[in-house]
């Protein structure tokens, strides 16, 4: 609690956190970088994946694959982006639910 409470007096850019999202701590197999930003140019949304995942998000970058969600958005774009990152099975449904639900916050 302790350490919660030190990170809301920490600005980051002069804002201070109104929220602290904490899970218990796991060990995971295979770590993954994903995320849905917001195309500027054809304002659209584009999905991002890397297999390789982790604090390393320069060596995440240079093997990130995009999918950009050209119509309205499907579960289609989501199973898209896991098979170009190289998950395969159950892994593909399992993320793309992931991703599913990240869009709908746009």
């Amino acid at each position: 609690m302790a350490a919660a409470q030190a990170i809301f007096n920490l600005p980051i850019k002069d804002e201070y956190p109104e929220v602290l999202l904490a899970e218990a701590k796991y060990n995971a197999n295979q770590e993954l970088y994903l995320a849905v930003v917001l195309d500027p140019i054809v304002r659209r949304p584009v999905l991002l994946g890397s297999a390789q995942g982790g604090i390393d998000t320069e060596a995440a970058m240079t093997r990130m694959q995009q999918v950009v969600v050209s119509q309205q958005f499907s579960p289609f774009y989501a199973r898209r982006l896991m098979v170009k990152i190289g998950l395969e099975g159950k892994l593909i449904e399992l993320v793309s639910n992931i991703v599913e639900k990240c869009i709908n916050y746009l």
